[in-house]
């Protein structure tokens, strides 16, 4: 087969790729071919490339489905809602491909990014996406699934680094990241690659992940502009992991991957009703992410569920020659989706983390969201069989310290380790640790909101919210005179979610994924409200599959 693109008219070579393999898919289902020698030519007057390639396809026909079959099974999945599960197995029964997947999540992506709503929360679309979707469906075709996330499109915050030959710049958001060559894929996009999963594309961050200016916005970038929430219009949907938070929200891939230093992953989880962990810091490796802190910096999902969080985590966790934090784990990376426990709160020990936290007027948030969380800690962890221990609050940490520690420029100084130490002995040992022990807990549990995120950061400790609830209509909208003028997000509004937080010592990660399974399998408040009507993708998977 030959074939001769104009670069001219489709305006890139990524684009042309896309629109090639579209061209060739449809040949193999017209003509029933499996191999076959394909030719290109670019009139790319920068470059002319003549390549001869030896490419197989599964035939579509030949499996048990119908294209009718298909078309009809198709309609049973809502890509606002599947889960990882179910998409898998959907492709197991061929109810649709990864082919199908990756288009139908483009198109979601293309109907309310730059469109509609404009919520700017993708970055990039891979170009070699829909290339590593037909190789997932060759294997799969000769009965080779690498893992629960095989053919599984899943999006990277944009400051992990994926390999330069798939197309993706790794910028932190930045223009001056533009067209930089990382040496490989960071080792958690590795690590997803081998498990078969997809990477579809990049994600909107607060640029340089929030520490571009001391008064930045949340989800700006010069690259993207200003990313906001699918829950209010010009809603500030937190930061820095903001566009990982917002694709999750409306159903623009499978799972999404955020980094966090300190709330960047549950902050985003929080007001974009989806579910976040934070892994203890060296649990998961920070090869080739762009770095604030050593001593805070972690990579976790932001996933749909639970279930879903647990099965990307159990991907990317494990050791990495390349950062010797891992090494403090164990060899064995836990199977994390054994521990959706719908009675994991049974007869567990937990401690409610309320002073600073629970308090709405130094914490600055709508004082619905503390009578909330008070009445499922009586109405639902109670009810569970949980044992309550309120309050079990921390020592109070010396604000000074953290200042020594933060502030200086010479990693090797004296003053900076000794801070340092004592800073993650207030967080940890003496802090989060020391109030486990004192009142024989499994868990701490807080608000997902303000301040609560800094002890687990500073401590290197595990941190998962879970859906709580939404602010009601009547919730008073907060704008300054600059807020329209500069189109700057807002918080707080009516219809805005909010989550609670389970905390735990290092490397607890099994432990509160089954506390946080068994309080959402309880209470399901994800469901109990929907973004705003504009801001959810129409295209589903049928509209992709019965046009074949």
């Amino acid at each position: 087969m030959n074939a001769s693109i104009n670069y001219d008219r489709c305006g890139s070579i990524n684009t042309c790729k896309v629109n090639l393999f579209n061209n060739v898919i449809q040949s193999i289902r017209t003509y029933q071919t499996n191999q076959f020698d394909l030719r290109l030519r670019f009139n790319n007057d920068i470059e002319i490339i003549t390549q001869s390639v030896l490419c197989s396809f599964s035939i579509l026909s030949a499996t048990s489905d119908s294209n009718a079959e298909r078309c009809s099974n198709s309609k049973k999945y809502d890509l606002f809602e599947t889960s990882i599960e179910e998409l898998q197995n959907g492709l197991e029964k061929n109810h649709f491909t990864s082919v199908d997947l990756v288009k139908t999540y483009i198109a979601r992506i293309e109907e309310v990014n730059f469109k509609g709503p404009k919520l700017r929360a993708v970055l990039e679309i891979s170009p070699t996406a829909l290339q590593a979707a037909n190789e997932s469906d060759i294997l799969r075709q000769k009965g080779i699934v690498r893992s629960r996330l095989h053919g599984i499109p899943i999006l990277l915050k944009d400051n992990i680094a994926t390999r330069h030959e798939d197309g993706m710049n790794t910028t932190a958001g930045s223009y001056a990241l533009v067209g930089s060559i990382p040496p490989s894929d960071a080792t958690v996009v590795k690590k997803l690659r081998e498990a078969g999963a997809i990477i579809l594309g990049k994600t909107t961050l607060s640029e340089w992940a929030n520490f571009r200016s001391e008064s930045m916005t949340n989800g700006w970038t010069g690259r993207n502009g200003q990313a906001t929430s699918a829950f209010y219009p010009q809603g500030d949907a937190c930061g820095s992991s903001t566009g990982s938070g917002i694709a999750m929200s409306i159903g623009l891939a499978a799972g999404t991957l955020g980094t966090e230093t300190d709330g960047s992953i549950i902050c985003p989880s929080d007001r974009n009703n989806v579910v976040g962990i934070k892994p203890t810091v060296g649990l998961t490796s920070r090869n080739l992410v762009i770095p604030i802190s050593h001593n805070q910096d972690t990579v976790g999902p932001m996933c749909r569920s639970v279930a879903d969080a647990a099965a990307i985590l159990s991907i990317i966790a494990g050791r990495d020659t390349a950062d010797n934090y891992t090494f403090l784990q164990s060899a064995i990376v836990p199977d994390y989706t054994q521990h959706l426990k719908k009675d994991g709160l049974n007869g567990a020990r937990i401690g409610v983390m309320r002073s600073f936290f629970l308090d709405p007027e130094f914490s600055e948030y709508p004082e619905y969201i503390a009578a909330e969380f008070n009445k499922t800690v009586e109405e639902i962890f109670k009810p569970l069989g949980a044992e309550i221990i309120d309050s079990a609050d921390l020592d109070t940490v010396k604000q000074n310290v953290f200042l020594l520690a933060q502030n200086t420029t010479n990693l090797s100084d004296p003053s900076y380790i000794t801070a340092l130490n004592l800073t993650k002995s207030l967080g940890g040992n003496l802090g989060i640790d020391a109030t486990l022990k004192k009142y024989n807990l499994d868990a701490l549990i807080t608000l997902s909101v303000a301040y609560a995120t800094s002890p687990a950061a500073i401590a290197g400790y595990p941190m998962i919210t879970v859906p709580l609830g939404f602010l009601p209509n009547t919730t008073e909208v907060t704008t300054t005179n600059e807020t329209f003028p500069f189109e700057l997000p807002i918080w707080p509004a009516p219809n805005f979610p909010f989550g609670i937080s389970f905390i735990g010592t290092a490397y607890s990660e099994a432990k509160l994924i089954e506390l946080a399974y068994s309080y959402e399998q309880a209470t399901l408040n994800r469901k109990k409200s929907k973004p705003f009507n504009e801001a959810i993708p129409k295209t589903q998977l049928s509209d992709v599959v019965c046009q074949t």
